[in-house]
């Protein structure tokens, strides 16, 4: 345990993966790196528990796919445990009617299945796999570019600046596109390619998972999107089971940044971020602790962040009005269930182990939207291998 006037180069609150990933690269950095986590385990959301003896849960993420595969590659996961299964079929949609169709990440394969619902809706997915791959495309590549200050102070800024007003004049029709989907609903974008209410009602989740609001959101389209911008050994789109559970992905990064001489330590709850004369200079333990540093990270909520632990003394009234109106309310929810064994569809029957089990998706049609007038939840079940 450090005692009171430890000093770091940097002091990162939160051992959730993100937190993990930046500890990781700035101990390779050379940087004299603490992570602090309140809990006993590392991993915020991709953790690995036993909530029954003898299941092991991913208790709150459940697969992978946005993680970087930069981000794999240079902090050398797969030498510290790091594994991933490929999902495919994304998942299964079973409807009350009996139907039901496999989502393949081969699009002809997926609309295939779609197809034997409704054959417009098959034919119709092509079109609507190929629209988001090509804007998945677009804007992939942005990913890893620094954005300039808007102020341009740096030649590296102007520079910045020039590759992205190039990139955007060379695809600025693409651009227009996503510009309208960005602004445009889940259900409205759906709406462009579906007609039967099972098939968009099955593939909304996509575009509220993860998100702070419905499949009739504005800016809920984008979501769908989102999802495309991962991939799988090669599979663009493509999703994924990690060997161990979730927290196998926390457990390989803490162990890559615990090797580049990061400190990790868990039940240690961040009180406050101490600050003098304007500037961070450490933090402060439940305990009493102080832990000095004048770089602080926090991989916690904004609000948690800024509000409670800095102080809205310390902010700009306006950034704490803003902050006061973060929406924080989910249509997602998830329950873990310990079943003795796997279920039987009436779409796709047989209790031993098929393409219909790994992933399960039980959604609303989209006339349900509609009906109500609302952004309902969207209920999803999942059966992880």
């Amino acid at each position: 345990m450090a005692s009171g006037g430890s000093r770091y180069d940097a002091v990162v609150v939160g051992g959730g993966h993100n937190g993990l990933v930046c500890a990781a690269y700035l101990a390779r950095a050379g940087m004299k790196t603490i992570v602090l986590e309140r809990r006993h385990l590392v991993g915020g959301a991709a953790v690995t528990e036993e909530v029954w003896p003898g299941f092991g849960v991913s208790t709150a993420s459940y697969v992978v796919s946005l993680m970087s595969d930069v981000v794999v590659r240079e902090l050398d996961l797969p030498r510290y445990g790091y594994h991933v299964y490929p999902l495919d079929p994304a998942y299964f949609a079973p409807f009350p009617d009996g139907s039901g169709f496999l989502l393949w990440d081969d699009p002809v394969r997926a609309a295939e299945e779609i197809g034997r619902i409704n054959a417009r809706d098959g034919k119709a997915y092509l079109q609507y796999s190929r629209e988001l791959g090509e804007l998945a495309d677009l804007v992939r590549p942005l990913l890893y570019r620094r954005p300039p200050d808007p102020g341009v102070r740096s030649l590296t800024d102007l520079t910045e600046a020039l590759y992205l007003g190039r990139y955007a004049f060379g695809n600025r029709r693409s651009i227009s596109r996503l510009v309208d989907l960005m602004t445009m609903s889940c259900a409205d974008f759906l709406e462009r390619y579906f007609v039967d209410e099972r098939i968009k009602g099955a593939l909304a989740p996509g575009g509220v998972i993860g998100m702070w609001g419905g499949p009739m959101s504005p800016g809920s389209a984008y979501v769908l999107l989102h999802h495309r911008m991962g991939e799988i050994d090669g599979v663009t789109g493509g999703w994924g089971f990690v060997r161990g559970g979730m927290g196998g992905v926390s457990e390989a990064i803490a162990a890559s940044a615990r090797a580049a001489g990061a400190e990790i330590r868990t039940n240690a709850e961040v009180a406050a971020i101490d600050v003098a004369g304007g500037r961070t200079t450490g933090v402060t333990l439940t305990d009493g602790t102080s832990i000095e540093s004048e770089l602080v990270i926090s991989g916690a909520h904004p609000q948690t962040t800024l509000l409670s632990l800095l102080g809205a003394e310390h902010l700009p009234d306006e950034l704490v009005g803003e902050l006061g109106a973060f929406r924080n309310r989910s249509p997602s929810a998830k329950v873990n269930f310990a079943l003795s064994e796997l279920p039987d569809f009436t779409a796709m029957p047989g209790n031993e182990l098929g393409p219909q089990h790994p992933e399960i998706m039980i959604s609303p049609p989209s006339s349900t939207w509609r009906r109500r007038g609302t952004t309902p939840s969207m209920g999803a079940s999942r059966r992880r291998r």
